[in-house]
């Protein structure tokens, strides 16, 4: 009994002198969740590494991830001009003869004066040969003539005549036909100056 008592006592006064453990004010609760660290829900899965899918099994599949390829177009070739003509020689720029003749004809009745100026345009004495053909009816050829200078040769065949002379540089010539018997003024039906055709008139 008397030990009882004074256990009793014992505990009693130390009670009295062990603090009282109570709830911790509120700036040691501030401290403590500040040190702590952050809560984590275990039931969200961590974000997956780029490239890499998480499946349902829990197993990783990884996405190729292809490049951007940027397609520039094509930058249109340049279009082709059109090849130009070749263009036309004007006919006072062509190569005109060194000598040459036009043939004109007087008269009327049944005779008839055929005439064919002779011109050399170079600076040198030149041959000339005229060939020229009448159609009969042009009558019978009598004869011809060039005034101050050497009276060219003659060739006959059948219709058609062939004068044959010199012409000084520059200079000029008439060489005159006399037709008796035509039907009035004929013209010829060829005439030519060194190969080239007279120009009539």
């Amino acid at each position: 009994m008397a030990i009882g008592i004074v256990i009793m006592s014992v505990l009693f006064v130390v009670a009295l002198v062990a603090p009282v453990d109570g709830p911790p004010d509120g700036s040691d609760v501030a401290a403590e969740r500040a040190a702590a660290p952050p809560p984590r829900d275990v039931d969200q899965p961590a974000a997956p590494a780029t490239g890499v899918t998480p499946s349902a099994t829990g197993s990783s599949r990884t996405t190729s991830v292809l490049p951007r390829v940027t397609v520039v177009p094509a930058s249109p070739s340049p279009s082709r001009r059109p090849a130009r003509p070749p263009r036309a020689v004007p006919r006072s720029s062509a190569i005109q003869p060194v000598v040459a003749g036009a043939y004109r004809a007087t008269g009327g009745g049944n005779f008839f004066i055929g005439e064919l100026h002779v011109r050399n345009s170079s600076t040198t004495r030149q041959r000339w040969t005229a060939t020229l053909s009448f159609p009969s009816r042009a009558g019978r050829f009598v004869t011809h003539w060039v005034d101050g200078v050497s009276q060219p040769t003659v060739t006959r065949d059948a219709d058609r005549l062939v004068f044959s002379s010199s012409i000084d540089g520059g200079a000029s010539l008439v060489l005159r036909m006399h037709f008796q018997w035509s039907d009035g003024v004929v013209g010829p039906e060829r005439c030519d100056v060194n190969g080239v055709a007279c120009r009539l008139s």
